[in-house]
C-alpha cells in the first residue's frame, strides 16, 4: 500500500468540509493521546461540549453517521481496487517476519557462543595473564634481590679493601670487653694503615658496583641507600690515592708504584685517560722551567725600564726614559744574555727529567699485564690506533680471482695474530706438516712488512723498551710534551721583546741546548734504546716545530743579514773599481772584500752545524742570497767599449765582480766538499744556489765584456769549471 495516494469522492470531501466538523478536524492530531486529559484540551471533548451547549445534537448526529457510511464505502472501494497489492504486501510482511525470526534465532545463538567463549577462553586468558604478570614481577623481584645481594657483597668487599687493619694487640669483641667503659678515647690506626689498603681490589669492586648501579636502578632500597654514601666516599678516596700514587711513582720513576696505580685505573676502566693526564702533569715542570728561564719579570719591558732609569726608587716608580722596543741598555745587554742562556740550561734539564719520567711510564705500560686477564696495558692504546685499519679491512672487496680466493682461505685457516695480541703464540708448530708450513710462508709473504714488524715487536725481539713489545699506540703519552713546550715558549717570547729578539737571533744556540736532551736520554737508558715516540718528540725537527714563531723571526733576520752583506759587497766592488785598480790593494783587504758573502755563509753554516733542520733552513736562505748576488752582479756589469776612462773603469768593475764570484764559489765549495760536515740536503740547496750564478759567469766570460787582460783567462776557466760542475750535478 505504500506509494498509493487515495482519491476521495466529492461527497466525502463535501462532508469533511462541513462547518460542523471543521472544529473537530482542525483540532485533530494523529499524535495526540486517545484518552481525554483532565485539562479539557481534547478536540473531541471540546466538540461534544460545544454541540451539547448549542443543543444541535439532532443535526450533527445524522451528519456524522452519514460521514461514517461514506468513509466505510470509500475505504471498501479502495481496498477492493488495491486488493492484489495489499495481499502481496501482506505475504511479504509474513515472509519478512519469518526471516526476522530466524535472524533473531541466529543472533541469539551467536550471543550464546560469545558467552560460552567468554566463559571458556577469556577468563582463563585473563587468569593466565595475571599469573604471567605475577611471574614477571616475581622474577624482577628475584633479580632485584640478586643485584641487591651482589651490591651488598661488593660493598662488604670494598669495606674490607679500604678499611685500615685492626691495631695489634687484639681486636674485635675481646678488645672491646677489655677496654674500660669510662675510657672514651678512640684507638687510631697506625700511620701505615692507608698504605696497606688494597687499592686494586677496591678498584675492582668499585668498577663492578658502578656498572651494577648503572644497569639497575636500586634507589629506594634502604640497604643500598645506607651503603651509597660510603661507596661515593670510597670511590673518591680510591681515585685520589691512586692518582697521588701514580704521580709520585712517575716522579720518582718507581715502576712498582706506577704499576700498582695503573692497575687501579685499569680495574676502573680509566687507564688510557689517566695515563695521558699523568703525562700532562709531567709536562707542568717543563712549563714552569720555561716560565722561570724566560721570566718576563726579569727580562720584560718593566725590568728594562728600571735598569735604564738607574734602578732605585725612581726606577721602581718608572721614572726616566723608556727603552726602545723593550730592550735593556747596552751596558746591561751582555749580562742579560749570559743570564738568559744560563737559565736555558735549566730548561734542557727539565725537558730531560720529563722525558725520563715519560719513558718510565711507557715502560710500565708496555710491560705490565693484568694478573687475571693477562691483558697488556699498552693494548688499550693500540685499540684506538687499530680502529681505522679494522674499518679498511672490513671494506675490502670480495676475492674474484683464484689467487685471491686461495689467500682469503689461508687467512681464514691460519689468521696472522694482530700486533699486540697472542704474544706467546708459536707459529713453529706448523713446521711439522709440509702443507701447513708452506701455507704459513704464503700468508707471511702476503702480509708484507706488517708481519715482519709483528715478529720484531714480539717478546724477546729488539725494541726500544728492553725486549718488550713496542706499543705503537703510546704516542699520546708524548703528545703533551711538545705542545706544552710550544705554548710556553710562545707565551714567553710574546711577553718579553728581549727574549724574542735573543732567541730569534741566536736560535741555533737554543736548538743546541734542546737537542742535547735526546743524546743524554740515550746515554742514560743505555744499553736499551729510547722509545721511538721519545725520539720523534725530541728530534731536532720536532723541536724546531715547537719554535715555529721564533723560527720565522730567525729566517727573517738571516735573510736581512745576508741581503745586507750582498748589497755591501756590491758597493765595495763599485767603490774599489772607482778608486784604484785591484792590484794596488793589500792582499788582506782584497781577501776581506772577495769573501764577504762567502764568509757570511760560512759563519751561518758553522752556527747551525749538527742541526740538520736548521742547516736546511740556512742553506735555503744562503741559496737565495747567492741568487740575489748573481742578479745584482748582472745589474752592476758594465759593457762599455773602447779605450775611454769609462771603459777602463768598467773593466776594473767587471774584474772585481769576477774576483768576488770566484771567492764566493771557492767559499761555498769549501763548505760542500767531501770533508765538510754540512748535510747532503743542505749541500744540494747550496749547489742549486751556485747554479743561479750561470748568467753572471757566462756574461763575465763573454769576449765582448770589458775585462782586464790578466783576468780574461780566469773568467774562461771559471766558466768551464762551472759548466763541468753543473754536468756532474745533473749526472748525480
Amino acid at each position: 500500500m505504500a506509494g498509493v495516494k487515495p482519491a476521495f469522492s466529492e461527497d466525502l470531501q463535501s462532508l469533511l468540509a462541513a462547518p460542523a466538523l471543521a472544529p473537530l478536524l482542525a483540532g485533530s492530531d494523529a499524535t495526540a493521546p486517545a484518552t481525554p486529559t483532565a485539562s479539557g484540551d481534547d478536540p473531541t471533548l471540546t466538540f461534544a461540549k460545544s454541540v451539547i451547549d448549542a443543543k444541535t445534537g439532532g443535526t450533527v448526529l445524522p451528519q456524522l453517521q452519514g460521514g461514517l457510511q461514506l468513509l466505510s464505502t470509500e475505504l471498501g472501494e479502495r481496498v477492493s481496487e488495491q486488493y492484489e497489492s495489499l495481499i502481496t504486501n501482506v505475504h511479504a510482511t509474513h515472509a519478512l517476519e519469518a526471516k526476522l525470526l530466524r535472524s533473531n534465532e541466529r543472533v541469539e545463538a551467536l550471543a550464546q557462543s560469545v558467552r560460552r567463549i567468554r566463559t571458556q577462553c577469556a577468563k582463563p586468558y585473563a587468569r593466565l595473564q595475571e599469573c604471567v604478570t605475577q611471574l614477571e614481577r616475581m622474577q624482577e623481584c628475584g633479580e632485584l634481590l640478586r643485584q641487591t645481594q651482589r651490591a651488598l657483597v661488593l660493598c662488604k668487599r670494598l669495606r674490607e679493601s679500604v678499611a685500615p687493619p685492626e691495631p695489634p694487640g687484639g681486636g674485635g669483641a675481646n678488645a672491646a670487653a677489655a677496654k674500660p667503659a669510662s675510657d672514651a678515647t678512640t684507638v687510631k690506626p697506625a700511620p701505615s694503615a692507608a698504605a696497606r689498603t688494597d687499592l686494586p681490589k677496591a678498584a675492582q669492586a668499585l668498577r663492578e658496583l658502578e656498572e651494577l648501579f648503572a644497569a639497575v636502578d636500586l634507589r629506594g632500597i634502604d640497604a643500598i641507600e645506607t651503603e651509597w654514601t660510603f661507596v661515593q666516599q670510597a670511590s673518591a678516596s680510591v681515585r685520589s690515592q691512586a692518582l697521588v700514587m701514580l704521580r709520585a711513582g712517575v716522579k720518582e720513576q718507581s715502576q712498582a708504584q706506577t704499576g700498582t696505580a695503573l692497575q687501579v685505573f685499569f680495574h676502573l676502566g680509566e687507564l688510557r685517560q689517566t695515563a695521558i693526564e699523568a703525562a700532562k702533569h709531567v709536562t707542568l715542570d717543563v712549563r714552569s722551567a720555561v716560565a722561570g728561564a724566560f721570566d718576563s719579570a726579569i727580562f720584560g719591558p718593566d725590568a728594562a725600564q728600571r735598569l735604564s732609569s738607574g734602578g732605585g726608587v725612581l726606577g721602581d716608580l718608572g721614572a726616566g726614559a723608556k727603552p726602545p722596543h723593550g730592550m735593556p741598555p747596552n751596558s746591561a745587554l751582555a749580562g742579560w744574555c749570559e743570564m738568559l742562556w744560563s737559565k736555558a740550561d735549566g730548561l734542557a734539564e727539565a725537558l730531560f727529567t720529563a722525558s725520563m719520567r715519560l719513558t718510565s711510564l711507557q715502560r710500565v705500560l708496555a710491560k705490565k699485564r693484568d694478573p687475571l686477564t693477562q691483558a697488556l696495558f699498552a693494548t688499550i692504546f693500540d685499540e684506538q690506533a687499530e680502529a681505522p685499519n679494522a674499518a679498511l679491512v672490513a671494506e675490502r672487496p670480495p676475492p674474484t680471482t683464484v689467487r685471491e680466493r686461495v689467500f682469503a682461505a689461508a687467512e681464514q685457516l691460519v689468521p696472522l695474530p694482530p700486533k699486540g695480541k697472542y704474544p706467546m703464540a708459536d707459529p713453529s708448530l706448523f713446521d711439522c706438516h709440509p702443507a701447513l708450513k708452506a701455507l704459513m710462508e704464503t700468508v707471511k709473504s702476503c702480509a708484507g712488512p706488517a708481519g715482519a714488524a709483528g715478529e720484531r715487536d714480539a717478546p724477546g725481539g729488539t725494541s726500544g723498551t728492553g725486549g718488550t713489545a713496542a706499543a705503537a699506540g703510546l704516542a699520546p703519552l708524548w703528545a703533551p710534551l711538545p705542545e706544552t713546550l710550544r705554548t710556553s715558549l710562545t707565551q714567553a717570547t710574546g711577553a718579553s721583546p728581549f727574549v724574542r729578539q735573543m732567541i730569534s737571533m741566536d736560535l741555533p744556540r737554543l736548538m743546541a741546548v734542546l737537542s742535547g736532551v735526546l743524546p743524554k736520554l740515550t746515554q742514560q737508558l743505555a744499553p736499551a734504546k729510547p722509545p721511538a715516540e721519545a725520539v720523534a718528540v725530541l728530534a731536532p725537527e720536532a723541536l724546531l716545530d715547537c719554535l715555529s714563531g721564533t723560527r720565522e723571526l730567525f729566517e727573517k733576520h738571516l735573510a736581512e743579514s745576508l741581503q745586507r752583506t750582498c748589497v755591501a759587497q756590491m758597493r765595495e766592488c763599485s767603490a774599489l773599481a772607482a778608486s784604484a785598480p785591484s792590484a794596488s790593494l793589500p792582499a788582506q783587504a782584497r781577501a776581506g772584500i772577495e769573501k764577504r758573502l762567502g764568509a757570511a755563509i760560512e759563519h751561518e753554516l758553522k752556527r747551525v752545524a749538527g742541526c740538520a733542520p736548521l742547516e736546511r733552513l740556512v742553506a735555503a736562505s744562503c741559496a737565495h742570497a747567492i741568487g740575489l748576488f748573481g742578479a745584482k752582479g748582472e745589474g752592476l756589469l758594465r759593457l762599455e767599449e773602447g779605450e775611454t776612462p769609462a771603459a777602463q773603469q768598467a773593466a776594473r768593475l767587471n774584474g772585481e765582480l769576477l774576483v768576488a764570484v770566484q771567492g764566493l764559489r771557492a767559499d761555498v765549495y769549501a763548505q760542500t766538499g767531501s770533508g765538510s760536515a754540512v748535510s747532503e740536503p743542505a749541500t744540494a740547496l747550496l749547489l742549486e744556489g751556485l747554479a743561479k750564478l750561470s748568467p753572471l759567469i757566462t756574461a763575465l766570460a763573454n769576449p765582448a765584456t770589458p775585462m782586464p787582460d790578466a783576468k780574461r783567462g780566469d773568467a774562461m776557466q771559471m766558466l768551464k769549471q762551472h759548466l763541468r760542475r753543473l754536468e756532474m750535478d745533473e749526472n748525480v
